[in-house]
């Protein structure tokens, strides 16, 4: 295996794992934000799941959203 190193110190394989990371961690945000589409129909133990996911990953829980909706006003 070839490692580049860059400027910063580095290496470019080490760029591209976080790089890699990053895409993942997006997709796990994207689809637990998804999931909350269905947050009315999960089970208690679905919801509390979903919501421990959630801020694990930095995605604004149901509670968030609806202290969020009321203060500006908007429907999510």
């Amino acid at each position: 295996m070839t490692y580049t190193k860059l400027k910063n110190g580095i290496t470019l394989v080490e760029t591209k794992d976080a790089i890699r990371n990053e895409n993942k961690m997006k997709a796990i945000q994207h689809n637990i934000i998804d999931l909350y589409w269905e947050y009315d129909r999960m089970s208690s133990s679905g919801q509390k799941s979903l919501e421990a996911l959630a801020k694990i990953v930095g995605v604004p829980t149901e509670k968030e959203m609806k202290q969020q909706s009321k203060v500006t006003g908007e429907i999510k």
